[in-house]
């Protein structure tokens, strides 16, 4: 009897946001469907593993996989963290900079995994790789510049890290340096190393603003 009334309780405080997330759910999978049927190929082949759609190992694509559970992470972690800081601290600068990279990294895990970059925007419209990571460039240098007096407060040096093996990919692909059968495992290997080091500062940081009792207010109103 008790938990009957508990699921009506649950039920009456909970009713909109199933509704919406099934909705929401239903959109998507409608608008999966309707984009199958308009490139000609079957609905499964966007539902399932790609794995499993190319009848590879088990392990296909799976430092790549990594990589996107890596960038998926820091988002929320991010995201996350900014809320916390805007609803519960005076760290608005901190809240600031975490929102504004929590909402680049979910544009870098986007990006990297429907490879929007590469080859989505080809059909629609031609946008040179180089464009597409000054935009990323110079979204990082305008957070940097706007957040700088939190951002001085971190362990800068990872994120600067993170950058440098990012960039080094970003060499190795345009430059096409030669390396054999393996060009493609370096290149990948320093991004991966790169998300990670990504990762890694971005936690710090956060875990840093939300545990840290001694930053102050006036820490984060400085211009």
């Amino acid at each position: 009897m008790n938990f009957i009334l508990s699921f009506i309780d649950q039920l009456k405080k909970n009713w909109t946001v199933l509704l919406i997330t099934i909705l929401t759910g239903s959109a998507f999978l409608l608008f999966t469907f309707e984009y199958s049927v308009y490139k000609g190929v079957l609905p499964s082949n966007l539902t399932r593993d790609t794995a499993t759609v190319l009848n590879g190992p088990a392990f296909t694509g799976a430092l790549s996989n990594l990589g996107i559970l890596l960038w998926s992470a820091t988002a929320a972690i991010m995201l996350f963290s900014a809320y916390h800081l805007y609803k519960n601290t005076v760290q608005r600068r901190a809240a600031l900079m975490t929102f504004l990279f929590g909402c680049l990294t979910a544009m870098l895990c986007l990006d990297d995994t429907y490879q929007f970059h590469e080859k989505a925007f080809s059909g629609i419209i031609y946008v040179p790789e180089e464009l597409i990571y000054v935009f990323y460039l110079m979204c990082i240098v305008v957070i940097a510049t706007v957040c700088r007096v939190v951002v001085v407060t971190t362990p800068y040096i990872v994120g600067l890290a993170a950058m440098a093996f990012f960039g080094t990919s970003i060499l190795i692909d345009e430059l096409n340096l030669p390396s054999g059968i393996h060009d493609a495992f370096i290149e990948d290997s320093f991004k991966f190393v790169g998300i990670a080091l990504w990762t890694v500062y971005h936690y710090q940081s956060a875990f840093g603003f939300i545990s840290d009792v001694s930053w102050r207010k006036e820490n984060f109103n400085k211009e």
